[in-house]
């Protein structure tokens, strides 16, 4: 049986430019894939596209809440096994389709740097890979070892839907996305393997 992608793609109204250029190099990746922005409350979406507004306004502060909303608006779209969650200023070089059929979440897997609390902003920048270590942010739990970088990843039906069964009040007391996705992953037993790479887009062609 092929593989049913769902592409969530975070995008606001200045990022609008991106679209096209991101929807045309996921056409690369080799697996065909039905897609969605999301938006936050304000902004103009653009109508060409599949979208939907999550009820956050567009803030650094509720990109997990927003992520949270765009995971639980995909469980009610049937028919897909995998999500791919994208931002629009990012490029996806590659994805490992058969290892994030096996795996519940597929991302460039991360490693904890520094102590618990506030830990030391860490970015890699090569013209290949982007990467996240550490966020200057509080945690409000003790995060996993590992994580996923949030631009780009694989997560599994099974995964969407505990991240939506811990709830958003939770979801929204951690800022960094991706660490709260694979907290929720370690709680349950998903360790994230590594699978796709992916490098970030600033401003338009």
């Amino acid at each position: 049986m092929p593989l049913r992608i769902y592409n969530g793609i975070l995008c606001c109204e200045k990022d609008n430019g991106l679209i096209d250029r991101h929807v045309a190099q996921l056409s690369t990746l080799g697996q065909p894939m039905t897609h969605c922005l999301y938006y936050g409350m304000e902004g103009q979406a653009a109508s060409q596209w599949p979208h939907y507004r999550v009820g956050l306004h567009e803030a650094y502060e509720n990109v997990t809440g927003k992520v949270y909303c765009a995971f639980k608006h995909a469980l009610t779209v049937p028919d897909w096994d995998l999500f791919f969650k994208t931002d629009v200023t990012s490029r996806v070089v590659s994805v490992d389709w058969d290892l994030a059929a096996r795996s519940d979440l597929t991302g460039w897997v991360t490693s904890i740097i520094g102590p618990l609390g506030r830990s030391q902003m860490d970015r890699h920048y090569s013209t290949k890979r982007y990467t996240e270590r550490a966020l200057d942010e509080v945690f409000p739990g003790e995060p996993p070892k590992q994580w996923i970088g949030g631009p780009a990843y694989v997560a599994s039906r099974k995964l969407i839907a505990l991240v939506v069964q811990r709830g958003i009040w939770t979801a929204r007391s951690w800022q960094a996305e991706d660490v709260y996705i694979a907290r929720v992953a370690a709680d349950h037993g998903i360790i994230p393997v590594h699978g796709v790479e992916y490098e970030a887009w600033t401003t338009p062609a």
